[in-house]
Formats: structure tokens, sequence, C-alpha cells
């Protein structure tokens, strides 16, 4: 998958293994854009390089475009259980259902919670099997709708390299606007349309109508900027140890 558009929400952004993260002021679209990729929400004209999504087999669909939603649906009590559920769901072989999961329990050190009831776990914990139980299908294109947000820093790099690993087209709505270092391109949202997309270096540079939509900068992006003014250093930096380097070269 090359390019997803929307032409009733002004939305057109690339694909191919590209992290976009989401961002605008409540009620912007966010959750309606991903909902419209699973048809939760009418999706007859969302397009997939530049074919409508309803000339796709809903095999490949289902295999290929998924989206986490930001609740507390679970499918099974148990961990073990509701990472297999959606594998299960497709049809996979029992061979591959295992080797999936032991993958993504390996890769993600939960090894000890496999036999766990979900309830018993903590919030992070949950959200964490709940978003695998998702990127274990590794489909071309995955929507996450705020989630990463209850992650701990180890678990949410994990998530961020684990879809680069795979090569996974990623959507990711987002509240934190530090998490833009993880990405590749930035979509703002607002009304239902989407306003500026580009990388993320230059809808950060250029963000003058990012404070009235109510959207605060990243720390890094915000404090950069104010030492431009006083010639500390010549342009904005989205990772804080590039800025602490520049600072002290």
């Amino acid at each position: 998958m090359e390019r997803l558009s929307i032409n009733s929400m002004n939305i057109d952004i690339e694909l191919n293994g590209k992290i976009t993260h989401v961002i605008g002021p409540a009620n912007s679209g966010k959750t309606y854009l991903l909902k419209k990729l699973i048809n939760i929400i009418p999706n007859k004209d969302v397009e997939i390089d530049g074919n409508n999504i309803k000339s796709y087999d809903i095999d490949f669909l289902k295999n290929n475009i998924v989206v986490c939603l930001n609740d507390e649906t679970f499918y099974t009590p148990f961990v073990y259980d509701e990472l297999t559920y959606h594998l299960i769901s497709l049809d996979m072989t029992s061979k591959e259902v295992v080797t999936r999961v032991k993958r993504i329990l390996d890769f993600f050190s939960l090894e000890d919670y496999q036999n766990e009831r979900i309830d018993s776990l903590p919030l992070n914990i949950r959200m964490l099997v709940k978003i695998l139980s998702y990127l274990i299908i590794e489909p071309e294109l995955l929507g996450i709708d705020n989630l990463l947000i209850y992650l701990d820093d180890v678990d949410k790099n994990n998530v961020y390299k684990f879809i680069k690993k795979k090569k996974i087209s990623l959507i990711n709505v987002i509240s934190d606007l530090d998490d833009i270092v993880y990405g590749d391109k930035i979509l703002v949202m607002n009304h239902l349309k989407g306003i500026l997309y580009g990388d993320n270096k230059i809808i950060m540079e250029d963000n003058s109508i990012l404070p009235y939509m109510g959207i605060r900068l990243p720390f890094v992006v915000d404090l950069s900027q104010n030492l431009i003014l006083y010639n500390v250093v010549n342009k904005v930096y989205m990772d804080k140890d590039k800025l602490v380097k520049a600072i002290w070269k």
C-alpha cells in the first residue's frame, strides 16, 4: 500500500511503511478517520492506491487494514487467548498462531503475563495487550487511537520498533506531541478535514496555526525555537539529545 485518500475529509497521505501521527483539537475528526478505515463509519469515499476500498476483497481488507480503538474492549479473559483471538478469526494455521504469539511475547517480554487474567493487570499492560492483539496480525496498515499514551517508555519504544521492523504503515492518533520524534509525517485535523500534512520537521517549523488550535508544541520544538531567537541554535530540533549536543558543542 502506497497511498490513502479520503475525498470527503481532504486527506491524501503516504503509506509505504511510514508512521503518520494525527493531531488536532477535540472533535476534529481523528477517531472519525480511523473508524472510516474499517467501515464503522461508511467509507465509500476511501481509496487505497487510487482504488476504491470497496473494490478490495474482504479477506484482504481484514488482514491488511486494522484499527485499534481507544476503549477497553477485550474478547477473551486471558492474555494468551486475547493475542490469538484475531489470528484464529483470520483462519491462520495453529502453527502460525503459536509462532506469532511466541514472537510477540518474546519481543515485548510478556511471557510472565501470558496466563494472567486481563482484568487483573495494571492499565498500561492491559492497553499493551490490546495493541498487541492487533499488531500481531502484522497488517499493511494499522491505526491506533491514542493508546500509546498509556504505555511506559520501554513498551512504547518497542511498539514503534516492531512496527518499523515489519514495515507496517501506521496512522497513529496522538495527544502528546512529544511522540512525533518516533514518526515520519504529521496530519493535522480540524472540523473533520485534513488541513496540514507533511514531514515532521516542515510542520513543526511552520507551526503558526497550531497554538491557535490549542495544540501544545513539543517541549523540544518550543525550546529550540526560543533558542533560535537568542542565536544559541540555528534550526528547530525534535530530539532532545540532538538539541543538547547543539547547545554544548
